[in-house]
């Protein structure tokens, strides 16, 4: 090989080791902005205490009447039980916020939680229930959970807040 082959084989090497490495960098960067996927899981998560006490009180507000869930249902366990009910909730977000900004539900009921985004991507993080969705523009996410604790719990964005600003709204779950 001659010397100005091998310097032309070493430039192309050192251009397509500096396109891999920008092209890395840069898909990196746009993923940081894409909402994660979550995949609703078949199991209930079961949540009997609160992670931490940072978004958490124990009280519960005088006026807090349950939510209607859109859909309701028994649930029954393998003996024929009777282990609360099934509530499925849909909840918004958008620019101006969650909608409904308060949840209401009680103990050791299952909820299933519909998520939609609109107007952007957002996403619905309960940070001592350990619960998380997040959703493009227009995308539904589904995901269920038990809790065991009762009291107030706060919800707000994490990842995919409106520019500038973060939305918060209440999970109250009133004893049984």
């Amino acid at each position: 090989m001659t010397r100005k082959q091998i310097l032309i084989l070493a430039g192309l090497v050192l251009f397509v080791a500096l396109v891999s490495i920008f092209g890395i960098n840069s898909k990196k960067n746009t993923k940081q902005n894409e909402p994660s996927t979550v995949v609703a899981s078949t199991t209930i998560k079961d949540v009997f205490s609160p992670v931490s006490t940072s978004t958490f009180t124990s009280e519960i507000p005088k006026d807090a009447v349950e939510t209607k869930p859109k859909y309701e249902a028994p649930v029954v366990g393998k003996k024929g039980e009777n282990q609360g009910s099934l509530g499925i909730f849909e909840l918004t977000a958008s620019e101006s916020g969650y909608e409904p900004s308060v949840l209401t539900i009680v103990k050791g009921n299952v909820v299933e939680l519909t998520f939609f985004s609109k107007g952007g991507n957002f996403d619905f993080f309960v940070p001592d229930l350990g619960v998380y969705l997040s959703a493009f523009s227009g995308e539904k996410k589904t995901s269920s959970f038990r809790s065991g604790a009762t009291g107030t719990f706060r919800f707000e964005c994490r990842d995919f807040c409106p520019q500038g600003k973060k939305i918060e709204g209440m999970l109250i779950v009133l004893p049984e």
